[in-house]
């Protein structure tokens, strides 16, 4: 109750700087949410399946040593791939990144907006 008269008593001009700054930490489904008044509904309890996939195969070294350009090519071809099933089934794709390990890709399922009734 506190917070919300500290952030009331801001200025019009500073208040929209911070909601333009906290807009790029909150997942787009809960920001459309709170914009259209449902702030009730944001804090919800809910089942997620969340997903770790390796591709070991994008670090392996191609037959000949292709160029980059046909590297980066068979990555995006396999993001593609993946991002094409993630939202045909309603997921999320959440990171897809690049260490010593190996590429990884973390998606998820039950996101708010995307879930359904298990049935």
């Amino acid at each position: 109750m506190k917070q919300q008269v500290v952030i009331q008593a801001l200025p019009e001009r500073l208040l929209a700087r911070v909601a333009r700054m906290m807009r790029a930490h909150v997942l787009d489904n809960v920001r459309q949410r709170i914009e259209a008044g449902h702030k009730d509904l944001v804090n919800e309890i809910r089942v997620c399946t969340v997903l770790f996939i390796g591709v070991p195969s994008l670090q392996a070294r191609l037959p000949g040593d292709v160029a980059d350009d046909v590297a980066l090519g068979h990555v995006q071809d396999t993001m593609m791939t993946i991002q094409d099933v993630l939202y045909r089934l309603d997921g999320g794709l959440l990171q897809f990144r690049q260490d010593e390990k190996g590429f990884l890709l973390i998606a998820a399922f039950g996101l708010p907006g995307h879930a359904h009734d298990d049935s």
